[in-house]
């Protein structure tokens, strides 16, 4: 069983006070279970370059690149034929419910659900159409 960490838990992991439930379930999960997305990836490395603070920026920069991209070096999930194909079957489901979903989140679906990770988010009722498999941290 593998997870994919949306990119809010990654946000939530290294706010100033990270939610106790939140670190309590990652240190219990073996560290080789856990995956961010390139997409995730994505969405940090912009935030990380709007920081209007220069010195800021540089460390968060360096954050990315000498411990978020070596923790998770094997375990970056990205983007591939597999995942276009569900990403297409999965955007066609939400335009025919009517609902409404960022390309980055459709994306972040997809790719959980073809690489069979469980997409760990707390995000629940939003997703819950998805056909991903979901876990809360929090709850």
């Amino acid at each position: 069983m593998t997870y994919l960490l949306d990119t809010c838990i990654i946000a939530d992991l290294i706010s100033d006070s990270p939610n106790p439930a939140l670190i309590a379930w990652v240190d219990a999960q073996p560290e080789e279970m856990l995956y961010i997305s390139v997409v995730t990836l994505a969405e940090i490395k912009n935030v990380v370059s709007q920081v209007n603070t220069d010195s800021l920026r540089a460390k968060l920069d360096q954050w990315i690149v000498n411990d978020l991209l070596v923790r998770f070096h094997d375990r970056i999930s990205e983007i591939n034929v597999n995942v276009t194909l569900k990403l297409g079957e999965i955007t066609a489901h939400f335009q025919a419910q009517k609902l409404i979903f960022s390309t980055v989140d459709a994306i972040n679906l997809a790719i959980a659900i073809a690489n069979d990770h469980i997409f760990v988010t707390d995000r629940l009722p939003e997703f819950s159409q998805s056909g991903a498999r979901l876990f809360n941290p929090y709850q």
